[in-house]
């Protein structure tokens, strides 16, 4: 019993020391870096970001996209378009577009009507090749 309280104590000060050091980079991303990234675009090798989500069961996935879509723009540099493709029955339902996924009415849509699904899939592009531009958003169908 020692031992098992021991490692759950061991474990959960890892955890919140973790949790910690994530907080602390994300405050210093969010003060210092992020200004400075997005100024100086030219220069990074960034890459695009995904969300995705696989269940048993259909699944309501507007929480977790609600945040993904503040980092389209918002919260991050990733601001050059978003898309979305999720199955619906034996239907695949699909979004893009070229604006900032933050500000974008169609995300503000899906984030605000509660979408089931088995899986989903969900990009927001931090363009390094290519244009701007609807042709060039993800995910491809």
């Amino acid at each position: 019993m020692c031992f098992i309280l021991k490692d759950v104590l061991n474990e959960t000060l890892l955890s919140l020391t973790f949790f910690l050091y994530h907080l602390q980079f994300s405050w210093a991303f969010q003060t210092q870096l992020f200004p400075l990234l997005h100024n100086n675009r030219q220069y990074l090798s960034l890459q695009c970001q995904l969300l995705g989500m696989n269940c048993a069961k259909p699944t309501d996935f507007t929480f977790s996209f609600k945040g993904f879509s503040r980092r389209g723009g918002d919260t991050d540099v990733h601001c050059h378009g978003w898309g979305l493709l999720f199955y619906e029955g034996k239907g695949i339902r699909c979004f893009h577009d070229p604006e900032p996924c933050s500000s974008s009415p169609i995300a503000d849509f899906v984030s605000n009507h509660p979408l089931r699904t088995y899986n989903m899939i969900s990009h927001i592009r931090y363009a390094t090749v290519g244009e701007v531009a609807l042709e060039n958003v993800h995910p491809f169908h």
